[in-house]
């Protein structure tokens, strides 16, 4: 455990944190895009940029936001639910592909 820790900090000291920062943020801008496009979805993540981290708030009018969030865990979707929201936390190791298939299992259950 240890050993695996210590890689993993190498491997982050090696990153370009700027790249990081502007990675995550491209991609909960892209998720806020997206998520945008469904019509059934509510985004609480502020959409002024200078208020947004890597992390986006969203509920679907129609459904329960704990039963989303079990529908997604099982298509191997990791999301969280925070105060009747879902919360995705995207960081620079996701892609836009990541976000697409969220996406699109979202207007399936929409």
């Amino acid at each position: 455990c240890v050993v695996g820790l210590a890689e993993s900090i190498k491997y982050l000291c090696k990153l370009d944190l700027a790249w990081v920062e502007n990675r995550v943020l491209e991609l909960s801008h892209y998720a806020i895009e997206r998520l945008g496009e469904c019509e059934e979805s509510e985004i609480y993540t502020p959409l002024d940029k200078r208020y947004r981290a890597g992390i986006v708030f969203f509920r679907l009018k129609n459904m329960s936001s704990s039963k989303i969030v079990d529908e997604l865990r099982n298509k191997n979707i990791i999301v969280s639910e925070r105060k009747g929201c879902i919360r995705v936390s995207t960081h620079f190791y996701n892609s836009r592909q990541d976000v697409d298939r969220m996406v699109s299992y979202l207007e399936e259950l929409a």
